[in-house]
């Protein structure tokens, strides 16, 4: 037995190991093609099965499928790269444990394994950061790289890890480690990041506190937006105008905004004073009106705003492979979604967080349908709510899945698995650890 319990909790460490060492470093890029292996070894290594729920939602995905490629077209590339990036995440999300796989420490041993990496990864960042700043070589805001590479979202995704990580220690009680992850989400520079990291804390108090508390918490907030604001524009005062511009931009967008106006400007490449992610979602509601089909079965998994649908449309892939041998426009993505964002714009400021047509919310509603998605979104929360029922770490979990919800918002998170797979990894080691 005891031989048995020693090699089970090698080979999670081996996965914990790995998934940290893929996620965080420049060989996340690869990740796409070694999801699979990455789902394997996670079922194998943690000791986990397949569930009823899954079996119905892998029908029901079958189902819309094949109806919205009769009445569209039929994408099998997108189908099943989608596959890979979106549905493996979801089945390791909604597996359960098998009998013999409870354990005490899961949770905490990914935790010290993958947060011993991200320090590495944050240093070696820090040191190309410093490097940059002395040596006047490159964009300081794009700095904070180090061996965690330039490839996918860049600084995004480890602002967004280094933030979920400063929740967990926070709440451990380990101010120090606190300080040290949120310096490192906050030298990344992404401003939506940081908003959505701030919102999230206000959310939080505002469902877990009294009055009293909820008043010094946001007073505590305010203050800290203010100091983070005085702290960039003397680090980095590019950054912060770029960020004045954004919120102005953002403001005067919301109340002028010509969905029709903005679409043609953006057809023929011209500049547009309305932040494109506004312009987005206001054609995603019309989309969603219009097309009522979308409802029931979507238009397809990967044919619209997905990570999937720009990698596979021949242009915004950085894989040279991929954009000379793969050039296919889904027609909602082609009349919706490109136009907004593609290789003709980077040059024209029209680029940056504020421009980007990307969420994994939005995608899901619109790729795979309105009902498939309430379906996930439901369970998901279910799951949630027994786990914190359940976990001793009860309030890193209630606020970690705000702040991850949050920024499916904002971005194509859950196709990116350094940072899903990461968070999904938490959830399953909490369950393994409370699972009777």
């Amino acid at each position: 037995m005891t031989f048995s319990i020693n090699n089970r909790i090698s080979a999670q460490n081996l996965y914990f190991f790995t998934l940290s060492v893929l996620s965080f470093t420049f060989l996340r890029k690869y990740l796409i093609l070694l999801l699979p292996f990455l789902f394997v070894l996670a079922f194998v290594s943690l000791k986990l099965r397949i569930t009823q729920n899954s079996i119905i939602l892998l029908l029901l995905l079958t189902v819309n499928t094949f109806f919205s490629g009769l009445i569209d077209e039929f994408y099998p590339l997108n189908y099943l790269v989608s596959f890979c990036l979106v549905i493996l995440s979801v089945l390791f999300l909604f597996s359960k444990p098998k009998p013999d796989a409870q354990q005490n420490k899961a949770f905490v041993t990914f935790i010290r394994i993958s947060a011993n990496v991200l320090l590495i990864v944050n240093l070696t960042a820090l040191i190309n950061l410093v490097y940059n700043v002395v040596s006047h070589i490159g964009i300081i805001e794009d700095s904070f790289t180090g061996i965690y590479g330039i490839s996918g979202l860049a600084m995004h995704t480890l602002s967004t890890v280094n933030f979920l990580y400063a929740i967990y220690f926070y709440f451990a009680g380990s101010k120090l480690k606190t300080v040290v992850f949120v310096s490192a989400g906050l030298l990344c520079f992404f401003g939506l990041g940081l908003l959505t990291f701030l919102f999230s804390i206000l959310v939080y108090t505002l469902i877990n506190s009294n009055l009293k508390k909820i008043i010094t918490n946001t007073v505590a907030l305010l203050t800290l937006l203010f100091l983070v604001g005085i702290a960039i524009n003397i680090i980095n005062p590019r950054a912060a105008s770029y960020i004045k511009f954004n919120i102005a931009s953002i403001i005067k967008g919301a109340d002028t905004i010509d969905y029709d106006r903005e679409m043609q400007l953006a057809k023929g490449y011209g500049f547009t004073q309305t932040p494109r992610k506004l312009t987005f979602h206001l054609g995603f509601v019309k989309r969603l009106f219009t097309t009522p089909h979308i409802i029931l079965f979507g238009t397809g998994p990967g044919t619209y705003n997905s990570r999937t649908s720009f990698l596979l449309n021949g242009d915004y892939s950085r894989i040279s492979f991929v954009r000379e041998n793969s050039n296919i426009r889904p027609r909602f993505a082609v009349t919706d979604v490109y136009p907004l964002w593609n290789s003709q714009i980077s040059y024209q400021f029209n680029d940056g967080t504020r421009n980007e047509p990307f969420s994994t919310i939005v995608a899901f509603l619109v790729e795979y349908g309105v009902i498939f998605t309430t379906l996930i979104a439901l369970l998901f929360y279910l799951k949630v709510k027994k786990l914190s029922r359940l976990s001793q770490h009860r309030n890193f979990l209630v606020l970690s899945f705000i702040f991850f919800v949050i920024s499916l918002a904002g971005d194509n998170y859950w196709e990116y698995p350094e940072v899903s797979w990461i968070y999904i990894t938490m959830i399953k080691c909490m369950e393994i650890d409370t699972f009777k």
